[in-house]
Protein backbone atom coordinates (compact mmCIF):
# COMPACT_ATOMS: atom_id res chain seq x y z
CA UNK A 1 0.00 0.00 0.00
CA UNK A 2 1.43 3.31 -1.09
CA UNK A 3 0.90 6.48 1.02
CA UNK A 4 0.80 9.80 -0.74
CA UNK A 5 3.66 12.19 0.14
CA UNK A 6 1.19 15.03 0.71
CA UNK A 7 -0.13 13.07 3.74
CA UNK A 8 3.04 11.41 4.92
CA UNK A 9 5.18 14.54 5.03
CA UNK A 10 2.87 16.60 7.34
CA UNK A 11 2.42 13.59 9.70
CA UNK A 12 6.15 13.16 9.97
CA UNK A 13 6.65 16.88 10.56
CA UNK A 14 3.89 16.88 13.18
CA UNK A 15 5.45 13.97 15.11
CA UNK A 16 8.89 15.57 14.98
CA UNK A 17 7.40 18.91 16.03
CA UNK A 18 5.62 17.40 19.02
CA UNK A 19 8.80 15.76 20.14
CA UNK A 20 10.73 19.02 19.74
CA UNK A 21 7.97 20.92 21.57
CA UNK A 22 8.33 18.62 24.56
CA UNK A 23 12.05 19.18 24.61
CA UNK A 24 11.66 22.95 24.43
CA UNK A 25 9.19 23.04 27.32
CA UNK A 26 11.76 21.31 29.45
CA UNK A 27 14.51 23.71 28.43
CA UNK A 28 12.82 27.10 28.21
CA UNK A 29 9.46 28.75 27.91
CA UNK A 30 9.12 29.55 24.12
CA UNK A 31 5.79 28.01 23.31
CA UNK A 32 4.55 30.70 20.97
CA UNK A 33 7.57 30.91 18.71
CA UNK A 34 7.68 27.15 18.42
CA UNK A 35 4.01 26.94 17.45
CA UNK A 36 4.44 29.47 14.68
CA UNK A 37 7.47 27.65 13.32
CA UNK A 38 5.69 24.32 13.48
CA UNK A 39 2.71 25.60 11.50
CA UNK A 40 5.02 27.06 8.83
CA UNK A 41 6.91 23.80 8.49
CA UNK A 42 3.62 21.87 8.21
CA UNK A 43 2.45 24.11 5.35
CA UNK A 44 5.73 23.78 3.47
CA UNK A 45 5.72 19.99 3.94
CA UNK A 46 2.17 19.73 2.61
CA UNK A 47 3.07 21.71 -0.56
CA UNK A 48 6.27 19.72 -1.13
CA UNK A 49 4.42 16.45 -0.66
CA UNK A 50 1.74 17.47 -3.14
CA UNK A 51 4.33 18.30 -5.79
CA UNK A 52 6.13 15.03 -5.24
CA UNK A 53 2.88 13.10 -5.69
CA UNK A 54 2.14 14.93 -8.93
CA UNK A 55 5.56 14.10 -10.34
CA UNK A 56 5.29 10.45 -9.31
CA UNK A 57 1.90 10.17 -11.03
CA UNK A 58 3.34 11.62 -14.28
CA UNK A 59 6.27 9.19 -14.23
CA UNK A 60 3.91 6.28 -13.59
CA UNK A 61 1.65 7.32 -16.46
CA UNK A 62 4.56 7.59 -18.90
CA UNK A 63 5.87 4.21 -17.82
CA UNK A 64 2.48 2.55 -18.40
CA UNK A 65 2.13 4.16 -21.85
CA UNK A 66 5.61 2.98 -22.80
CA UNK A 67 4.85 -0.55 -21.64
CA UNK A 68 1.55 -0.53 -23.52
CA UNK A 69 3.25 0.75 -26.70
CA UNK A 70 5.96 -1.86 -26.37
CA UNK A 71 3.37 -4.62 -25.90
CA UNK A 72 1.40 -3.34 -28.91
CA UNK A 73 4.53 -3.27 -31.11
CA UNK A 74 5.46 -6.72 -29.99
CA UNK A 75 1.95 -8.02 -30.69
CA UNK A 76 1.90 -6.40 -34.13
CA UNK A 77 5.25 -7.96 -34.91
CA UNK A 78 4.04 -11.36 -33.77
CA UNK A 79 0.80 -11.08 -35.74
CA UNK A 80 2.45 -9.63 -38.89
CA UNK A 81 2.21 -11.69 -42.07
CA UNK A 82 5.75 -10.53 -42.81
CA UNK A 83 8.59 -12.62 -41.45
CA UNK A 84 10.68 -10.59 -39.00
CA UNK A 85 13.79 -11.86 -37.24
CA UNK A 86 16.88 -10.44 -35.53
CA UNK A 87 20.40 -11.61 -36.30
CA UNK A 88 23.46 -11.04 -34.09
CA UNK A 89 27.07 -11.96 -34.65
CA UNK A 90 27.96 -14.57 -32.07
CA UNK A 91 31.36 -16.27 -32.18
CA UNK A 92 31.90 -14.64 -35.59
CA UNK A 93 28.78 -16.30 -37.02
CA UNK A 94 25.42 -14.80 -37.96
CA UNK A 95 22.99 -16.19 -35.41
CA UNK A 96 19.22 -15.77 -35.15
CA UNK A 97 18.28 -14.31 -31.76
CA UNK A 98 14.63 -13.28 -32.18
CA UNK A 99 11.82 -14.32 -34.57
CA UNK A 100 8.13 -13.53 -34.91
CA UNK A 101 5.28 -16.00 -35.34
CA UNK A 102 5.33 -15.80 -39.17
CA UNK A 103 8.80 -17.36 -39.17
CA UNK A 104 7.22 -20.77 -38.50
CA UNK A 105 4.74 -20.53 -41.39
CA UNK A 106 7.52 -19.66 -43.85
CA UNK A 107 10.29 -21.99 -42.67
CA UNK A 108 8.46 -24.71 -40.71
CA UNK A 109 10.91 -24.12 -37.85
CA UNK A 110 9.39 -23.42 -34.37
CA UNK A 111 10.48 -20.31 -32.52
CA UNK A 112 12.37 -22.18 -29.79
CA UNK A 113 14.44 -24.03 -32.38
CA UNK A 114 14.96 -20.99 -34.59
CA UNK A 115 16.54 -18.92 -31.83
CA UNK A 116 20.20 -19.77 -31.76
CA UNK A 117 20.22 -21.18 -35.32
CA UNK A 118 23.08 -20.18 -37.59
CA UNK A 119 22.09 -18.42 -40.80
CA UNK A 120 24.16 -20.82 -42.90
CA UNK A 121 21.83 -23.59 -41.68
CA UNK A 122 18.88 -21.76 -43.23
CA UNK A 123 20.19 -19.86 -46.26
CA UNK A 124 22.64 -20.46 -49.10
CA UNK A 125 25.76 -18.41 -49.85
CA UNK A 126 23.95 -15.90 -52.05
CA UNK A 127 21.70 -14.93 -49.14
CA UNK A 128 24.58 -14.86 -46.66
CA UNK A 129 26.41 -12.47 -48.98
CA UNK A 130 23.70 -9.86 -48.33
CA UNK A 131 24.25 -10.13 -44.56
CA UNK A 132 28.02 -9.82 -44.95
CA UNK A 133 27.50 -6.66 -47.02
CA UNK A 134 25.19 -5.13 -44.37
CA UNK A 135 27.64 -6.02 -41.60
CA UNK A 136 30.67 -4.63 -43.44
CA UNK A 137 29.10 -1.44 -44.81
CA UNK A 138 26.62 -0.75 -41.98
CA UNK A 139 24.00 0.03 -44.66
CA UNK A 140 20.66 -1.51 -45.57
CA UNK A 141 20.08 -3.93 -48.44
CA UNK A 142 16.77 -4.51 -50.27
CA UNK A 143 16.15 -7.03 -53.03
CA UNK A 144 13.51 -9.16 -54.75
CA UNK A 145 14.39 -12.80 -55.30
CA UNK A 146 13.31 -16.42 -55.08
CA UNK A 147 14.62 -17.98 -51.87
CA UNK A 148 14.66 -21.69 -51.03
CA UNK A 149 13.20 -22.42 -47.57
CA UNK A 150 12.68 -25.79 -45.87
CA UNK A 151 9.00 -25.65 -46.93
CA UNK A 152 9.84 -24.81 -50.55
CA UNK A 153 10.88 -21.95 -52.78
CA UNK A 154 9.19 -18.59 -52.22
CA UNK A 155 9.42 -15.27 -53.99
CA UNK A 156 10.03 -12.51 -51.48
CA UNK A 157 10.82 -8.85 -51.05
CA UNK A 158 13.66 -8.70 -48.52
CA UNK A 159 14.83 -5.80 -46.38
CA UNK A 160 17.99 -6.31 -44.28
CA UNK A 161 18.79 -3.40 -41.96
CA UNK A 162 21.63 -2.80 -39.47
CA UNK A 163 20.75 -1.68 -35.91
CA UNK A 164 23.47 -0.41 -33.56
CA UNK A 165 22.81 -1.54 -29.97
CA UNK A 166 23.56 0.99 -27.22
CA UNK A 167 24.73 -1.67 -24.83
CA UNK A 168 28.22 -2.76 -25.80
CA UNK A 169 27.99 -0.86 -29.13
CA UNK A 170 27.24 -4.11 -30.99
CA UNK A 171 25.60 -4.41 -34.41
CA UNK A 172 22.40 -6.39 -34.88
CA UNK A 173 20.65 -7.01 -38.16
CA UNK A 174 16.85 -6.84 -38.53
CA UNK A 175 15.45 -8.83 -41.45
CA UNK A 176 11.96 -8.34 -42.88
CA UNK A 177 10.79 -10.81 -45.52
CA UNK A 178 7.56 -9.98 -47.37
CA UNK A 179 6.14 -13.00 -49.17
CA UNK A 180 4.66 -12.12 -52.55
CA UNK A 181 1.19 -13.49 -53.08
CA UNK A 182 0.23 -15.25 -56.29
CA UNK A 183 -2.04 -12.33 -57.11
CA UNK A 184 0.74 -9.81 -56.61
CA UNK A 185 3.10 -11.90 -58.73
CA UNK A 186 0.45 -12.10 -61.45
CA UNK A 187 -0.10 -8.35 -61.34
CA UNK A 188 3.63 -7.72 -61.58
CA UNK A 189 3.91 -10.23 -64.41
CA UNK A 190 1.04 -8.55 -66.24
CA UNK A 191 2.66 -5.17 -65.71
CA UNK A 192 5.98 -6.51 -66.97
CA UNK A 193 4.24 -8.07 -69.98
CA UNK A 194 2.40 -4.82 -70.66
CA UNK A 195 5.67 -2.88 -70.52
CA UNK A 196 7.26 -5.48 -72.78
CA UNK A 197 4.54 -5.18 -75.41
CA UNK A 198 4.57 -1.39 -75.07
CA UNK A 199 8.29 -1.46 -75.80
CA UNK A 200 7.70 -3.68 -78.84
CA UNK A 201 4.91 -1.43 -80.11
CA UNK A 202 6.97 1.73 -79.63
CA UNK A 203 9.98 0.26 -81.44
CA UNK A 204 8.28 -1.78 -84.16
CA UNK A 205 9.09 -1.02 -87.80
CA UNK A 206 5.39 -1.43 -88.67
CA UNK A 207 2.75 1.08 -87.61
CA UNK A 208 0.65 -0.34 -84.76
CA UNK A 209 -2.76 1.29 -84.47
CA UNK A 210 -5.63 1.09 -82.03
CA UNK A 211 -8.82 2.75 -83.18
CA UNK A 212 -12.36 3.21 -81.95
CA UNK A 213 -15.29 1.82 -83.93
CA UNK A 214 -15.51 5.08 -85.92
CA UNK A 215 -11.76 4.70 -86.69
CA UNK A 216 -10.61 7.53 -84.37
CA UNK A 217 -6.97 6.97 -83.40
CA UNK A 218 -6.56 5.79 -79.78
CA UNK A 219 -2.94 4.69 -80.09
CA UNK A 220 -0.39 5.16 -82.87
CA UNK A 221 3.16 3.82 -82.64
CA UNK A 222 5.97 6.36 -83.13
CA UNK A 223 7.18 4.85 -86.43
CA UNK A 224 4.30 6.63 -88.22
CA UNK A 225 6.37 9.81 -88.08
CA UNK A 226 9.13 8.16 -90.12
CA UNK A 227 6.72 6.62 -92.64
CA UNK A 228 4.19 9.43 -93.11
CA UNK A 229 5.81 12.37 -91.34
CA UNK A 230 2.91 12.54 -88.86
CA UNK A 231 3.50 12.86 -85.11
CA UNK A 232 1.22 10.59 -83.01
CA UNK A 233 0.27 13.45 -80.67
CA UNK A 234 -1.13 15.40 -83.61
CA UNK A 235 -3.71 12.75 -84.55
CA UNK A 236 -4.60 10.91 -81.32
CA UNK A 237 -8.27 11.34 -80.38
CA UNK A 238 -8.78 14.13 -82.94
CA UNK A 239 -8.41 12.40 -86.32
CA UNK A 240 -9.43 9.08 -87.84
CA UNK A 241 -7.89 6.82 -90.43
CA UNK A 242 -9.78 8.42 -93.33
CA UNK A 243 -7.85 11.64 -92.72
CA UNK A 244 -4.66 9.98 -93.97
CA UNK A 245 -6.14 7.60 -96.58
CA UNK A 246 -6.09 8.80 -100.19
CA UNK A 247 -9.61 10.00 -101.13
CA UNK A 248 -9.77 7.58 -104.08
CA UNK A 249 -9.36 4.65 -101.63
CA UNK A 250 -11.98 5.74 -99.07
CA UNK A 251 -14.71 3.48 -100.45
CA UNK A 252 -12.30 0.55 -100.73
CA UNK A 253 -11.14 0.97 -97.10
CA UNK A 254 -14.69 1.51 -95.82
CA UNK A 255 -15.62 -1.95 -97.10
CA UNK A 256 -12.86 -3.59 -95.03
CA UNK A 257 -13.58 -1.31 -92.07
CA UNK A 258 -17.15 -2.61 -91.94
CA UNK A 259 -15.92 -6.17 -92.43
CA UNK A 260 -13.75 -5.86 -89.31
CA UNK A 261 -16.55 -4.30 -87.27
CA UNK A 262 -19.06 -7.02 -88.13
CA UNK A 263 -16.97 -10.16 -87.77
CA UNK A 264 -14.09 -11.71 -85.87
CA UNK A 265 -12.24 -12.29 -89.12
CA UNK A 266 -8.68 -11.04 -89.56
CA UNK A 267 -8.75 -8.68 -92.54
CA UNK A 268 -5.82 -7.67 -94.78
CA UNK A 269 -6.05 -4.94 -97.40
CA UNK A 270 -3.90 -2.45 -99.30
CA UNK A 271 -4.48 1.28 -99.72
CA UNK A 272 -2.74 4.52 -100.51
CA UNK A 273 -1.98 7.26 -98.01
CA UNK A 274 -0.62 10.77 -98.37
CA UNK A 275 2.37 11.86 -96.30
CA UNK A 276 2.99 15.44 -95.17
CA UNK A 277 4.80 16.13 -98.44
CA UNK A 278 1.63 15.09 -100.29
CA UNK A 279 3.43 12.04 -101.70
CA UNK A 280 1.71 8.70 -102.22
CA UNK A 281 2.67 5.92 -99.82
CA UNK A 282 1.34 2.42 -100.32
CA UNK A 283 0.32 0.71 -97.06
CA UNK A 284 -0.86 -2.79 -96.22
CA UNK A 285 -2.95 -3.20 -93.08
CA UNK A 286 -3.94 -6.33 -91.18
CA UNK A 287 -6.61 -5.74 -88.57
CA UNK A 288 -9.13 -7.33 -86.24
CA UNK A 289 -11.77 -6.12 -83.85
CA UNK A 290 -11.45 -6.58 -80.08
CA UNK A 291 -14.00 -6.12 -77.32
CA UNK A 292 -13.05 -3.94 -74.34
CA UNK A 293 -14.05 -4.61 -70.73
CA UNK A 294 -16.97 -2.19 -71.07
CA UNK A 295 -18.21 -3.99 -74.22
CA UNK A 296 -16.92 -1.36 -76.64
CA UNK A 297 -15.55 -2.38 -80.05
CA UNK A 298 -12.02 -1.32 -80.88
CA UNK A 299 -9.84 -2.13 -83.89
CA UNK A 300 -6.23 -3.24 -83.73
CA UNK A 301 -4.26 -2.91 -86.97
CA UNK A 302 -0.66 -3.55 -87.95
CA UNK A 303 0.18 -1.44 -90.97
CA UNK A 304 3.36 -1.57 -93.00
CA UNK A 305 4.89 0.52 -95.74
CA UNK A 306 4.79 -1.53 -98.97
CA UNK A 307 5.62 1.28 -101.38
CA UNK A 308 8.77 -0.40 -102.68
CA UNK A 309 7.03 -3.77 -102.90
CA UNK A 310 4.06 -2.24 -104.71
CA UNK A 311 6.32 -0.50 -107.19
CA UNK A 312 8.15 -3.77 -107.81
CA UNK A 313 4.85 -5.64 -108.25
CA UNK A 314 3.62 -3.00 -110.67
CA UNK A 315 6.89 -3.24 -112.56
CA UNK A 316 6.64 -7.02 -112.73
CA UNK A 317 3.00 -6.80 -113.78
CA UNK A 318 3.92 -4.28 -116.45
CA UNK A 319 6.64 -6.57 -117.78
CA UNK A 320 4.31 -9.56 -117.75
CA UNK A 321 1.63 -7.71 -119.76
CA UNK A 322 3.71 -5.30 -121.83
CA UNK A 323 6.30 -5.60 -124.54
CA UNK A 324 9.75 -4.78 -123.17
CA UNK A 325 10.96 -3.07 -126.36
CA UNK A 326 8.02 -0.88 -127.34
CA UNK A 327 6.12 -0.62 -124.02
CA UNK A 328 2.75 -1.48 -125.60
CA UNK A 329 0.72 -4.47 -124.45
CA UNK A 330 1.98 -7.94 -125.33
CA UNK A 331 0.10 -10.95 -126.67
CA UNK A 332 -0.90 -12.07 -123.17
CA UNK A 333 -2.49 -8.70 -122.49
CA UNK A 334 -4.20 -8.73 -125.89
CA UNK A 335 -5.90 -12.05 -125.12
CA UNK A 336 -7.06 -10.79 -121.72
CA UNK A 337 -8.34 -7.50 -123.20
CA UNK A 338 -10.07 -9.31 -126.06
CA UNK A 339 -12.06 -11.52 -123.65
CA UNK A 340 -13.03 -8.54 -121.53
CA UNK A 341 -14.05 -6.41 -124.54
CA UNK A 342 -15.96 -9.28 -126.12
CA UNK A 343 -18.30 -9.45 -123.10
CA UNK A 344 -19.60 -5.98 -123.95
CA UNK A 345 -20.94 -7.15 -127.34
CA UNK A 346 -23.98 -8.83 -125.81
CA UNK A 347 -24.61 -5.88 -123.48
CA UNK A 348 -24.76 -3.10 -126.11
CA UNK A 349 -25.41 -2.37 -129.76
CA UNK A 350 -21.69 -2.51 -130.51
CA UNK A 351 -19.22 -4.91 -132.12
CA UNK A 352 -15.44 -5.12 -132.23
CA UNK A 353 -12.98 -5.39 -135.06
CA UNK A 354 -9.57 -6.98 -134.70
CA UNK A 355 -6.91 -5.32 -136.86
CA UNK A 356 -3.56 -6.99 -137.53
CA UNK A 357 -0.60 -4.84 -138.66
CA UNK A 358 2.62 -6.02 -140.31
CA UNK A 359 5.58 -3.83 -141.31
CA UNK A 360 6.35 -4.17 -145.03
CA UNK A 361 9.82 -5.35 -146.03
CA UNK A 362 11.06 -5.27 -142.44
CA UNK A 363 13.73 -7.94 -143.04
CA UNK A 364 15.18 -5.76 -145.74
CA UNK A 365 15.10 -2.80 -143.35
CA UNK A 366 17.13 -4.73 -140.77
CA UNK A 367 19.56 -5.91 -143.40
CA UNK A 368 20.10 -2.34 -144.57
CA UNK A 369 20.12 -0.38 -141.31
CA UNK A 370 20.89 -3.04 -138.70
CA UNK A 371 18.81 -4.54 -135.93
CA UNK A 372 19.32 -1.66 -133.50
CA UNK A 373 17.86 0.76 -135.99
CA UNK A 374 15.15 -1.82 -136.68
CA UNK A 375 14.23 -1.68 -132.97
CA UNK A 376 14.00 2.12 -133.15
CA UNK A 377 11.74 1.79 -136.18
CA UNK A 378 9.38 -0.53 -134.26
CA UNK A 379 9.32 1.91 -131.31
CA UNK A 380 8.24 4.79 -133.57
CA UNK A 381 5.50 2.67 -135.18
CA UNK A 382 4.26 1.51 -131.76
CA UNK A 383 4.20 5.12 -130.53
CA UNK A 384 2.09 6.25 -133.50
CA UNK A 385 -0.29 3.29 -133.18
CA UNK A 386 -0.78 4.13 -129.48
CA UNK A 387 -1.71 7.68 -130.37
CA UNK A 388 -4.28 6.47 -132.91
CA UNK A 389 -5.69 3.86 -130.49
CA UNK A 390 -6.03 6.36 -127.63
CA UNK A 391 -7.98 8.68 -129.92
CA UNK A 392 -10.73 6.05 -130.31
CA UNK A 393 -10.45 4.73 -126.73
CA UNK A 394 -8.71 1.44 -127.42
CA UNK A 395 -5.29 -0.20 -127.13
CA UNK A 396 -2.50 -1.54 -129.31
CA UNK A 397 -0.50 -4.74 -128.67
CA UNK A 398 2.70 -6.19 -130.10
CA UNK A 399 1.83 -9.65 -131.33
CA UNK A 400 5.38 -10.66 -132.18
CA UNK A 401 8.28 -9.57 -134.37
CA UNK A 402 7.08 -6.72 -136.59
CA UNK A 403 3.35 -7.51 -136.10
CA UNK A 404 0.91 -5.45 -134.01
CA UNK A 405 -2.80 -5.92 -133.18
CA UNK A 406 -5.50 -3.37 -132.35
CA UNK A 407 -8.99 -3.92 -130.90
CA UNK A 408 -11.46 -1.43 -132.36
CA UNK A 409 -14.96 -1.25 -130.74
CA UNK A 410 -17.58 0.42 -132.94
CA UNK A 411 -21.30 0.46 -133.78
CA UNK A 412 -22.78 -2.44 -135.74
CA UNK A 413 -23.69 -0.25 -138.69
CA UNK A 414 -20.13 1.06 -139.02
CA UNK A 415 -17.22 -0.54 -140.81
CA UNK A 416 -13.56 -0.22 -139.77
CA UNK A 417 -12.49 0.75 -143.29
CA UNK A 418 -11.92 4.45 -142.56
CA UNK A 419 -10.07 3.63 -139.32
CA UNK A 420 -7.88 1.00 -141.09
CA UNK A 421 -6.96 3.29 -144.01
CA UNK A 422 -6.10 6.10 -141.58
CA UNK A 423 -3.62 3.83 -139.77
CA UNK A 424 -1.90 2.86 -143.04
CA UNK A 425 -1.60 6.51 -144.07
CA UNK A 426 -0.29 7.84 -140.76
CA UNK A 427 2.47 5.23 -140.51
CA UNK A 428 3.78 6.21 -143.95
CA UNK A 429 3.54 9.85 -142.93
CA UNK A 430 6.11 9.17 -140.19
CA UNK A 431 8.58 9.23 -143.08
CA UNK A 432 10.92 6.65 -141.62
CA UNK A 433 13.45 6.22 -144.41
CA UNK A 434 13.44 2.78 -146.05
CA UNK A 435 15.75 2.79 -149.05
CA UNK A 436 15.35 -0.98 -149.54
CA UNK A 437 11.57 -0.83 -149.99
CA UNK A 438 10.41 -1.31 -153.58
CA UNK A 439 7.06 0.38 -152.96
CA UNK A 440 7.93 3.56 -151.02
CA UNK A 441 10.92 5.58 -149.85
CA UNK A 442 9.48 5.30 -146.34
CA UNK A 443 8.45 2.47 -144.03
CA UNK A 444 4.90 1.25 -144.74
CA UNK A 445 2.52 -1.29 -143.24
CA UNK A 446 -0.09 -3.78 -144.42
CA UNK A 447 -3.28 -4.17 -142.38
CA UNK A 448 -6.09 -6.74 -142.26
CA UNK A 449 -9.22 -6.73 -140.10
CA UNK A 450 -12.14 -8.91 -139.05
CA UNK A 451 -15.36 -7.82 -137.37
CA UNK A 452 -16.74 -9.91 -134.47
CA UNK A 453 -20.52 -9.95 -134.01
CA UNK A 454 -20.95 -12.64 -131.34
CA UNK A 455 -19.34 -12.92 -127.88
CA UNK A 456 -18.72 -16.65 -128.42
CA UNK A 457 -15.88 -16.18 -130.92
CA UNK A 458 -12.58 -17.49 -129.53
CA UNK A 459 -9.48 -15.33 -129.63
CA UNK A 460 -7.57 -17.74 -131.87
CA UNK A 461 -10.42 -17.71 -134.39
CA UNK A 462 -10.41 -13.91 -134.49
CA UNK A 463 -6.62 -13.84 -135.01
CA UNK A 464 -6.85 -16.45 -137.73
CA UNK A 465 -9.37 -14.44 -139.80
CA UNK A 466 -7.52 -11.14 -139.21
CA UNK A 467 -4.35 -12.84 -140.41
CA UNK A 468 -6.16 -13.98 -143.57
CA UNK A 469 -7.22 -10.39 -144.24
CA UNK A 470 -3.60 -9.28 -143.66
CA UNK A 471 -2.35 -11.88 -146.14
CA UNK A 472 -4.82 -10.46 -148.64
CA UNK A 473 -3.40 -6.94 -148.15
CA UNK A 474 0.16 -8.16 -148.68
CA UNK A 475 -0.85 -10.17 -151.76
CA UNK A 476 -2.51 -7.11 -153.26
CA UNK A 477 0.65 -4.99 -153.13
CA UNK A 478 1.23 -4.06 -149.45
CA UNK A 479 0.91 -0.58 -147.93
CA UNK A 480 -2.86 -1.06 -147.84
CA UNK A 481 -5.85 -2.10 -145.72
CA UNK A 482 -8.05 -5.17 -146.42
CA UNK A 483 -10.90 -6.83 -144.57
CA UNK A 484 -12.18 -10.37 -144.63
CA UNK A 485 -15.46 -9.71 -146.46
CA UNK A 486 -17.44 -12.71 -145.35
CA UNK A 487 -16.07 -12.84 -141.80
CA UNK A 488 -19.24 -11.46 -140.24
CA UNK A 489 -21.36 -14.10 -141.80
CA UNK A 490 -18.90 -16.87 -141.12
CA UNK A 491 -18.50 -15.97 -137.45
CA UNK A 492 -21.78 -14.31 -136.76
Amino acid sequence: MKVRASVAYPIMVFIIGCFSFSMLILVENSTYSFAVGLITILLVSVIAGQRYDDRRREVSKLKKEKERSSQLDSQQQEDSVDVVFLVDVIDEEFTITTVNNSFLSLTGIPKHKAIGMKLNELFDESMLAHYKKVFETNSSVEFDDEIMFPLGKKRIDASINPVRQQVGDTLSIVTVLKIKSARLETEELLKETENHYQFIADNATDIILKMSADSTFLYVSPIIEKILGIKPKDILYVKNSYDIIHPDDHEHCYFYHQKMLNSDEIVTFKFRALNLKNQLVWLESTGKRIMTNDEQIELICITRDITERQQLEEQLEFLSYNDELTGVGNRRKFEQTYKHTLQSIGESNRVISVLMVDVDFFKEYNDTFGHLQGDECLKQIAWKLEQIAEHVGTEVFRYGGEEFILIYPHAKDMKPTIFGNRIVKEIENLEITHSSSPISPFVTISLGSVTILEPTVKVNTAIDYADKALYKAKKNGKNRYETYENISMLIG
